[in-house]
């Protein structure tokens, strides 16, 4: 057994779950069994104790790093993280009270205050969805409203790339739009070619519902975006 806890190397395990008092660099060597990458399909890993461990881990890894380092190397709660993102929210619903509002911002000024409040967003939701008690229900803003806004995000996006290409210069090029924070394996052209088939098995309003939904989806994919057509 503690083969598998402290000298185990497996990139695909996803979940450790511990019922064993473990401390020390006996508790970090097991924890850090989940925390191999493997490519973009495993960014982090899961931690499952059936034991108080909370104290026990603080010390080892003040003990290993630094008595600060828990703050950086352990996520906050759940419910933290929601506060974080509703509070987020409020603050673009401010700049931009609807999604159309974003295309009658006045300046590249304000296209800059929107690009880093959204982008906010999009760092605090990628750690949120890393959690299995994950529900959209717990946030304010909703699932097709956010993907609205990002679709927005990803047009400033392409707007600055073509300035770059030749246009006059934008304060937007030295903005780090972070579009890894949007990748997903899952939506490619393969994908969205069998949803287009599926359209001739449903009825015309349906059909209809199914189109803007696979266009949606289509303008939230960076990889996608210039195949809309």
């Amino acid at each position: 057994m503690n083969t598998f806890l402290t000298g185990f190397d497996s990139p695909r395990l996803n979940t450790l779950y511990v019922d064993k008092n473990l401390r020390f660099h006996g508790l970090v060597q097991a924890f850090s069994r989940t925390n191999r990458i493997l490519n973009d399909k495993k960014s982090q890993g899961n931690i499952v104790c059936f034991r108080n461990l909370k104290l026990l881990t603080d010390e080892a890894i003040a003990l290993f790093s630094n008595k600060n380092a828990k703050e950086t190397v352990l996520v906050e709660p759940y419910e933290d993280y929601v506060k974080q993102f509703n509070a987020a929210t409020d603050v673009l619903l401010i700049i931009v009270p609807t999604v159309a509002r974003v295309d009658m911002l006045p300046d590249e000024n304000a296209e800059l205050q929107f690009v880093i409040r959204f982008r906010e967003l999009l760092r605090i939701k990628n750690i949120l969805t890393t959690f299995a008690d994950f529900d959209d229900a717990d946030l304010t803003l909703e699932p097709q409203t956010f993907e609205d806004y990002k679709s927005k995000y990803l047009d400033l996006h392409d707007k600055t790339r073509k300035q770059n290409e030749g246009e006059k210069a934008s304060i937007l090029e030295d903005v780090d739009f972070e579009l890894s924070l949007i990748h997903r394996d899952e939506i490619n052209v393969a994908y969205i070619l069998s949803l287009l088939m599926s359209l001739s098995k449903l009825t015309p309003e349906e059909a209809r519902k199914r189109q803007k939904e696979i266009i949606d989806l289509i303008a939230g994919e960076v990889q996608l975006r210039s195949k809309r057509n």
